[in-house]
Protein backbone atom coordinates (compact mmCIF):
# COMPACT_ATOMS: atom_id res chain seq x y z
CA UNK A 1 0.00 0.00 0.00
CA UNK A 2 1.18 3.51 -0.78
CA UNK A 3 2.38 5.87 1.89
CA UNK A 4 -0.09 8.42 3.23
CA UNK A 5 1.78 11.41 1.77
CA UNK A 6 1.78 9.83 -1.70
CA UNK A 7 -1.96 9.17 -1.45
CA UNK A 8 -2.65 12.76 -0.33
CA UNK A 9 -0.48 14.23 -3.13
CA UNK A 10 -2.17 12.13 -5.81
CA UNK A 11 -5.65 12.84 -4.47
CA UNK A 12 -5.03 16.59 -4.30
CA UNK A 13 -3.58 16.57 -7.82
CA UNK A 14 -6.60 14.60 -9.15
CA UNK A 15 -9.05 17.00 -7.47
CA UNK A 16 -7.12 19.99 -8.83
CA UNK A 17 -7.39 18.56 -12.37
CA UNK A 18 -11.13 18.00 -11.89
CA UNK A 19 -11.56 21.59 -10.69
CA UNK A 20 -9.57 23.01 -13.63
CA UNK A 21 -11.51 20.93 -16.18
CA UNK A 22 -14.81 21.95 -14.55
CA UNK A 23 -13.85 25.63 -14.66
CA UNK A 24 -12.89 25.30 -18.33
CA UNK A 25 -16.22 23.61 -19.15
CA UNK A 26 -18.17 26.32 -17.31
CA UNK A 27 -16.30 29.09 -19.12
CA UNK A 28 -16.87 27.45 -22.51
CA UNK A 29 -20.56 26.91 -21.70
CA UNK A 30 -21.03 30.53 -20.60
CA UNK A 31 -19.44 31.77 -23.82
CA UNK A 32 -21.65 29.48 -25.92
CA UNK A 33 -24.77 30.54 -23.99
CA UNK A 34 -23.94 34.20 -24.54
CA UNK A 35 -23.59 33.52 -28.29
CA UNK A 36 -26.78 31.46 -28.33
CA UNK A 37 -24.96 28.37 -29.58
CA UNK A 38 -25.21 26.15 -26.48
CA UNK A 39 -27.42 23.21 -27.46
CA UNK A 40 -28.45 19.79 -26.17
CA UNK A 41 -25.48 18.09 -27.84
CA UNK A 42 -23.04 20.34 -25.99
CA UNK A 43 -24.87 19.74 -22.70
CA UNK A 44 -24.53 15.99 -23.26
CA UNK A 45 -20.80 16.32 -24.06
CA UNK A 46 -20.26 18.47 -20.96
CA UNK A 47 -22.15 16.06 -18.68
CA UNK A 48 -20.30 13.03 -20.10
CA UNK A 49 -16.96 14.83 -19.81
CA UNK A 50 -17.65 15.81 -16.22
CA UNK A 51 -18.69 12.24 -15.36
CA UNK A 52 -15.51 10.83 -16.93
CA UNK A 53 -13.37 13.38 -15.08
CA UNK A 54 -15.04 12.42 -11.79
CA UNK A 55 -14.49 8.73 -12.61
CA UNK A 56 -10.81 9.45 -13.25
CA UNK A 57 -10.52 11.12 -9.81
CA UNK A 58 -12.10 8.09 -8.18
CA UNK A 59 -9.83 5.71 -10.16
CA UNK A 60 -6.81 7.77 -9.13
CA UNK A 61 -7.77 7.40 -5.48
CA UNK A 62 -8.25 3.64 -5.78
CA UNK A 63 -5.10 3.24 -7.84
CA UNK A 64 -2.96 4.54 -4.99
CA UNK A 65 -4.02 1.56 -2.91
CA UNK A 66 -2.69 -0.81 -5.58
CA UNK A 67 0.40 1.14 -6.69
CA UNK A 68 -0.70 0.98 -10.33
CA UNK A 69 0.11 3.61 -12.98
CA UNK A 70 -2.30 6.45 -13.77
CA UNK A 71 -5.01 5.60 -16.28
CA UNK A 72 -7.19 7.46 -18.75
CA UNK A 73 -10.53 6.56 -20.27
CA UNK A 74 -11.52 7.95 -23.68
CA UNK A 75 -15.05 7.52 -25.02
CA UNK A 76 -15.52 7.64 -28.82
CA UNK A 77 -18.85 7.65 -30.63
CA UNK A 78 -18.76 6.25 -34.19
CA UNK A 79 -21.50 5.90 -36.78
CA UNK A 80 -20.07 2.73 -38.31
CA UNK A 81 -20.15 4.27 -41.79
CA UNK A 82 -17.41 6.00 -43.73
CA UNK A 83 -13.78 6.58 -42.99
CA UNK A 84 -13.94 10.14 -41.61
CA UNK A 85 -11.86 10.44 -38.44
CA UNK A 86 -13.40 10.50 -34.97
CA UNK A 87 -11.13 11.55 -32.13
CA UNK A 88 -11.16 12.05 -28.40
CA UNK A 89 -8.61 13.01 -25.80
CA UNK A 90 -7.88 12.88 -22.10
CA UNK A 91 -5.20 14.39 -19.90
CA UNK A 92 -3.19 12.62 -17.24
CA UNK A 93 -0.55 13.58 -14.66
CA UNK A 94 2.39 11.22 -14.44
CA UNK A 95 3.50 9.80 -11.10
CA UNK A 96 7.13 10.68 -11.87
CA UNK A 97 8.49 13.30 -14.30
CA UNK A 98 10.06 12.08 -17.55
CA UNK A 99 13.10 13.94 -18.94
CA UNK A 100 11.54 14.48 -22.39
CA UNK A 101 8.91 13.20 -24.84
CA UNK A 102 11.39 11.10 -26.86
CA UNK A 103 11.57 8.60 -24.00
CA UNK A 104 7.85 7.79 -24.21
CA UNK A 105 6.55 4.88 -26.26
CA UNK A 106 3.00 3.82 -27.18
CA UNK A 107 1.59 0.34 -27.55
CA UNK A 108 -1.26 -0.43 -29.90
CA UNK A 109 -4.69 -0.46 -28.31
CA UNK A 110 -6.19 -3.95 -28.40
CA UNK A 111 -9.67 -5.35 -28.01
CA UNK A 112 -10.97 -8.88 -28.43
CA UNK A 113 -11.81 -8.25 -32.11
CA UNK A 114 -9.53 -5.48 -33.36
CA UNK A 115 -6.61 -3.15 -32.73
CA UNK A 116 -5.89 0.56 -33.01
CA UNK A 117 -2.35 1.19 -34.20
CA UNK A 118 0.09 3.21 -32.10
CA UNK A 119 0.29 5.72 -34.99
CA UNK A 120 -3.33 6.69 -34.25
CA UNK A 121 -2.34 7.84 -30.74
CA UNK A 122 -0.88 11.32 -30.27
CA UNK A 123 0.93 12.37 -27.10
CA UNK A 124 1.30 16.05 -26.19
CA UNK A 125 3.31 17.41 -23.28
CA UNK A 126 1.10 19.56 -21.01
CA UNK A 127 4.14 21.56 -19.89
CA UNK A 128 6.16 24.15 -21.75
CA UNK A 129 9.64 22.65 -21.32
CA UNK A 130 11.19 19.34 -22.27
CA UNK A 131 10.34 17.72 -18.91
CA UNK A 132 7.06 15.78 -18.99
CA UNK A 133 4.83 15.87 -15.89
CA UNK A 134 1.51 15.49 -17.69
CA UNK A 135 0.24 14.29 -21.05
CA UNK A 136 -2.67 14.90 -23.34
CA UNK A 137 -3.48 11.60 -25.04
CA UNK A 138 -5.52 11.87 -28.27
CA UNK A 139 -6.84 8.81 -30.11
CA UNK A 140 -8.16 9.12 -33.68
CA UNK A 141 -10.00 6.31 -35.44
CA UNK A 142 -12.03 5.96 -38.64
CA UNK A 143 -15.80 6.21 -38.27
CA UNK A 144 -16.07 2.50 -39.16
CA UNK A 145 -13.69 1.29 -36.40
CA UNK A 146 -14.93 -1.93 -34.77
CA UNK A 147 -16.80 -1.24 -31.56
CA UNK A 148 -15.41 -2.46 -28.28
CA UNK A 149 -13.22 -1.66 -25.30
CA UNK A 150 -9.58 -1.15 -26.28
CA UNK A 151 -6.63 -1.25 -23.92
CA UNK A 152 -2.98 -0.18 -24.22
CA UNK A 153 -0.11 1.64 -22.53
CA UNK A 154 2.24 4.60 -22.66
CA UNK A 155 5.66 3.40 -21.55
CA UNK A 156 9.27 4.34 -20.94
CA UNK A 157 11.26 1.24 -21.79
CA UNK A 158 9.58 -1.60 -19.93
CA UNK A 159 7.93 0.67 -17.35
CA UNK A 160 4.23 1.45 -17.78
CA UNK A 161 3.64 5.17 -17.25
CA UNK A 162 -0.06 5.37 -18.25
CA UNK A 163 -2.77 2.78 -18.83
CA UNK A 164 -5.05 3.80 -21.72
CA UNK A 165 -8.62 2.55 -22.16
CA UNK A 166 -10.78 3.54 -25.12
CA UNK A 167 -14.46 2.68 -25.51
CA UNK A 168 -15.79 2.80 -29.08
CA UNK A 169 -19.53 2.55 -29.54
CA UNK A 170 -22.41 3.89 -31.65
Amino acid sequence: MASADKWIRRSVRALKTLALNTAERIETAQTAIARGTYDANQVARDVAGQALDALNVWLDGMRVLRESPPSVFIDLLVSGRGTAKVSGAATVRLDESIADMSLLGKTELSSARSTIGATQIDLTNLGSGPQVDGLKIRVSVPNNQKQGLYHGFVTTGSTVQVEVRVSIHS
